[in-house]
């Protein structure tokens, strides 16, 4: 039987796509897996880059924590505008706590 997850250290993992907007899109929300309780995760969305996944200051980000582990979406703080054909990138980092919690 399980009684504990978690890695015991500090983990850092990050992670980028870039994709083409086929329409007019307004991206509102960005969704992720987190495996680890008490995941801390920032979320940058770049847009007009020269170097994927961007190479300039991000045009929204947000940051926070996942208190459990699961399937997690999250609002930006401003909605991205995106025209047809523009090229955009969704770049997300997450840390795991390096404690251990005891399940029951």
């Amino acid at each position: 039987m399980t009684t504990q997850i978690g890695t015991g250290t500090d983990t850092t993992y990050c992670a980028a796509n870039v994709f083409t907007a086929g329409n007019y899109e307004a991206l509102t929300d960005v969704s992720f897996y987190t495996i680890e309780p008490d995941t801390d995760y920032t979320v940058a969305i770049f847009t007009n880059f020269t170097t994927p996944p961007g190479d300039a200051a991000p045009v929204v980000w947000t940051s926070g924590t996942s208190a459990l582990p699961g399937y997690h979406t999250i609002s930006l703080p401003e909605t991205v505008t995106l025209m047809p054909g523009e090229v955009f990138s969704v770049v997300l980092e997450i840390t795991s706590r390096p404690v251990f919690t005891h399940l029951q």
